[in-house]
């Protein structure tokens, strides 16, 4: 709707079923609107659940989009407090059986988790022709297929039983 003799901050379009509020879509202003103004504005997008009307998404008026927060700081924000499994933060799928999830711990820990219908290998594959790093450990994959690893120490095996160890200075391999 059209607020131009209104003083209000928000143009607001509710979803009723049997009278009742089910969801909206918010227009908020941002600034001060005008003819000399630089006019800015926010869509937020509401659903009801238990009888309460929540802002489940807003897409801001920079043109990031926040999914459980108001105030996105990136391109796109999901912020939600799921597990992983079947309930990871962001889902994608190649089809309803065979999918990603990816969740983010409290303490920050990502967690990937990958799904096949098949019970096959659902892998995780990196494909770079360049560097990434792992914990200042810096791994290079070429497009030879070559893998190189650098760091002050690269150690193969359990914590507590190490099969290759490789320092700056030594290389051990314990074949027991």
């Amino acid at each position: 709707s059209d607020t131009t003799d209104s003083t209000d901050e928000t143009t607001e379009i509710n979803l009723q079923h049997q009278g009742t509020t089910a969801g909206s879509i918010i227009s908020q202003k941002s600034d001060t609107f005008g003819s000399n103004a630089e006019n800015s504005a926010n869509l937020a997008f509401s659903t009801l659940n238990s009888n309460t009307l929540t802002q489940r998404m807003v897409i801001r008026e920079t043109g990031r989009i926040g999914m459980g927060v108001t105030d996105p700081s990136a391109h796109l924000e999901i912020f939600g407090t799921v597990g992983g499994g079947a309930d990871g933060q962001l889902k994608l799928s190649a089809n309803a059986d065979d999918y990603a999830n990816f969740a983010v711990g409290s303490n920050g820990d990502l967690t990937i988790t990958t799904v096949d219908a098949n019970a096959a290998a659902a892998n995780i594959q990196i494909t770079a022709d360049g560097t990434f790093e792992v914990d200042a450990t810096t791994v290079t994959l070429d497009s030879a297929g070559a893998l190189n690893l650098y760091g002050s120490s690269i150690n193969v095996g359990t914590d507590t039983d190490v099969a290759i160890d490789i320092d700056s200075s030594t290389l051990d391999i314990d074949a027991s």
